[in-house]
């Protein structure tokens, strides 16, 4: 039995109390939908563990093991907050304040983290429906308490994908709405500093897998790991001279390696082997072309380009530690560099064509190999001087901002 809260008269001497409504009068026909491969109550709930909310209140109209499996749909509680508890009453005083959430909306994280801030309350209100601080009444229920907030007050930049995306407060009313808004998160999910290949050509490949992998119990660390494994696989058929085979499959790689970012992003998904997994890139990214310089017996080559690729990782290091920004985020020009700058998907690219069609170009496989190597130390020339030269405070300001991306 859940212990009511006293009313309160300050929000500073009592925290206030979190409610998710999950009733069947505003829920009821779309509780059982997937909204980006989460019940929208579950990811509610994983925003607001995030948000560091360890204790909610989840209102139903009855308590029953229908509902134990909504609050707990994916098994992963440790992504929802320590606390939850199954009311059908609100366990508040008449007057007590309360932070109120309806679970049929989606909610941007910014927005959820701004309506748990303690202070002055405040609350957003879109289409009759509203979020934020209330003042629970037991006989009007919950009511909008203090100013109404306006989105555009809140940071758009989502450094997640190194773009602005507008704040977003969606209420959910039919399969229509789950259905549009399955498709808005997921086209959230795109990072936008990339490289050609990764802005024009995976991102098709890789939304199909990752609208048919959303539903299911296919975990982004699954993808990591089978990524890791088929990298591995493409090493052992370069060493032995499986070019042709090697180069698609380090192609497909590509898309691969994009798929399990945006599942994690979209189903609010992160592990610790989530978080090496830029450890993982670097191990098998490398391990490949020691593999291409062992063939064509060119290993100071092979070396060459684990050292131009070590050297511009450090490069970004730098320049993250010291701007709070990456180096792509500094200036248009550094922002158009990234695109065709030296890195994985481009290294393929320019392999590829040499591999499959080096007789037809008169030209060697090995060719495109020296040419790679040649690209990525240009590539790390110009980021190594980049660092050098990239100072606190400078690059390209956010729209309407001064501050940095940090």
């Amino acid at each position: 039995m859940a212990t009511p809260f006293p009313a309160q008269e300050s929000a500073d001497v009592v925290p206030r109390p979190v409610i998710l409504d999950a009733s069947d009068g505003t829920y009821g026909r779309i509780r059982n939908l997937l909204c980006g491969g989460l019940t929208l109550e579950e990811r509610i709930l994983r925003q607001l563990r995030r948000a560091g909310c360890e204790e909610v209140y989840v209102l139903l109209d009855r308590l029953d093991s229908h509902d134990d499996a909504l609050l707990n749909h994916g098994s992963r509680p440790d992504l929802l907050p320590a606390c939850i508890h199954r009311v059908t009453k609100i366990p508040l005083a008449d007057s007590s304040i309360c932070i109120w959430f309806p679970a049929r909306t989606i909610i941007h994280p910014r927005l959820l983290e701004r309506l748990l801030q303690p202070g002055d309350p405040v609350h957003v209100r879109t289409s009759g429906c509203f979020a934020g601080a209330a003042l629970w009444s037991c006989h009007d229920g919950a009511q909008p308490l203090g100013r109404a907030l306006e989105m555009r007050e809140l940071d758009s930049y989502d450094e997640s994908t190194r773009r602005d995306q507008a704040v977003y407060f969606h209420p959910i009313r039919d399969e229509k709405d789950i259905a549009r808004d399955s498709e808005f998160l997921l086209l959230r999910t795109q990072k936008d500093a990339l490289d050609l290949p990764g802005r024009y050509l995976h991102p098709r490949f890789e939304n199909a897998l990752v609208r048919k992998l959303a539903p299911s119990r296919i975990t982004p660390n699954h993808i990591t790991l089978a990524t890791t494994i088929a990298a591995f696989v493409v090493t052992a058929l370069y060493a032995r001279g499986f070019l042709r085979i090697g180069a698609l499959g380090a192609a497909a790689l590509g898309v691969l390696d994009g798929v399990d970012r945006k599942l994690a992003r979209l189903r609010l998904e992160t592990s610790r082997l989530g978080e090496m997994e830029h450890v993982l890139d670097f191990l098998y990214e490398n391990s490949w072309y020691l593999a291409l310089a062992a063939h064509f017996r060119m290993r100071p080559y092979g070396v060459a380009l684990v050292a131009a690729d070590l050297a511009d990782n450090m490069a970004y290091l730098a320049v993250k530690k010291r701007t709070g920004r990456m180096i792509d985020e500094l200036s248009p020009g550094d922002r158009a560099f990234r695109a065709v700058a030296g890195r994985r998907n481009i290294y393929n690219w320019i392999l590829l064509p040499c591999f499959l069609l080096g007789a037809l170009m008169a030209r060697s496989p090995a060719a495109g190999f020296r040419l790679a190597v040649r690209w990525g130390a240009i590539t790390a020339t110009i980021h190594s001087l980049r660092a050098a030269t990239a100072r606190v405070g400078s690059g390209t300001a956010r729209r309407g901002e001064g501050r940095p991306r940090s």
